[in-house]
């Protein structure tokens, strides 16, 4: 069992990046959102191929953003109150994070020189938080 403090850093470092995938979608869904993601951006997904590309591409992966980020700090919150919500987080943060995971494999083009700014970074914290959670089931109740 980890400690309270433990429990809340673990919450908000969780909850900071499911923030981090709701505003970017967010923002990208109601504006130009992040222009130096799109600039060098080919407009087709190096998973899906040609199945489908361009603006539907996007609007796919806006989506798929918003909802990772929903997921993700839902299991922040989960963590948080474990004690009143027990058991709670860990199938929210793997399904929320299973949907950043997703959203980087269908936006990712195959640029390796666009990894970071395309989403990999991300999708690097979401696996953590999957093997987190697959790995310590009882540590947050």
């Amino acid at each position: 069992m980890a400690t309270i403090w433990l429990q809340y850093l673990v919450a908000f470092l969780i909850g900071s990046h499911g923030l981090v995938y709701l505003i970017f979608g967010a923002l990208s869904l109601s504006g130009p959102g992040f222009p130096q993601v799109f600039r060098a951006w080919k407009g087709n997904s190096a998973l899906l191929g040609g199945a489908i590309g361009g603006a539907h591409l996007k609007i796919l992966a806006e989506y798929l953003w918003v909802f990772a980020g929903i997921g993700i700090i839902t299991a922040a919150i989960a963590i948080g109150l474990a004690s009143w919500l027990p058991g709670i987080w860990r199938p929210v943060a793997i399904a929320g994070s299973i949907m950043g995971v997703v959203s980087f494999g269908v936006f990712w083009d195959g640029q390796r020189s666009q990894f970071a700014n395309q989403g990999g970074i991300g999708m690097v914290i979401s696996l953590g938080i999957i093997s987190g959670a697959a790995f310590f089931p009882a540590v947050f109740g």
